[in-house]
């Protein structure tokens, strides 16, 4: 992952590109073993400007094959100013196309028409930690009233009264739990609800 990361900011790092088709690497070992140990927990992410308006695509490429392939993937999100490309969208294209990293002779990024400049390429991996919500003391992904209960119930030692993550009570950011973490808790879903 480093070695393919490295290889794509060293491509960019230098100047603002400014190409209808801006290669970004000949895929190599190293680099197929990064993206399958990494599935599809990964994002490409680039900053760009076009002359067209058109978002860049990312062009998977095997030419060494007949006939030659040359597919497209869209962006899963672009604004104008930023396109995110996601990994799921990739391994579909593989999917659909029925070939994998590893049939692949190259990668690039394309416009449909125009010129496109690209200013920075960030390869984004999810770390696989769950975010987590502040508030949400029983853990079922809400901030609710129920969760002000429970950490009522728990700050006055009621029996069965747990929290499941104690950290999202820590309102005051003192790490202790105390009435003044509920009055805040209590505060932000007031807040939230109106």
């Amino acid at each position: 992952m480093k070695r393919l990361l490295t290889t794509v900011l060293s491509l960019v790092s230098a100047a603002t590109l400014l190409f209808t088709n801006i290669p970004i690497c000949k895929v190599d070992a190293a680099d197929i073993a990064a993206l399958k140990r990494l599935g599809d927990t990964f994002a490409v992410e680039m900053n760009y400007t076009s002359t067209k308006g058109n978002p860049p695509v990312i062009a998977l490429q095997r030419w060494t094959s007949e006939p030659p392939l040359w597919h497209a993937v869209q962006p899963s999100y672009f604004n104008g100013d930023k396109a995110v490309f996601l990994a799921s969208d990739i391994l579909s294209a593989f999917n659909d196309l029925d070939i994998g990293y590893d049939d692949l002779d190259g990668v690039s990024i394309s416009a449909y028409g125009g010129e496109l400049t690209v200013s920075d390429i960030r390869i984004l991996v999810n770390s696989g930690e769950k975010q987590l919500l502040m508030g949400d003391v029983n853990d079922d992904g809400n901030f609710d009233i129920a969760d002000i209960v429970t950490f009522q119930k728990w700050l006055l030692a009621v029996p069965d009264a747990k929290l499941k993550n104690w950290k999202v009570a820590d309102f005051c950011k003192d790490d202790r739990l105390d009435v003044f973490d509920l009055c805040l808790m209590r505060r932000a879903l007031i807040y939230k609800e109106t």
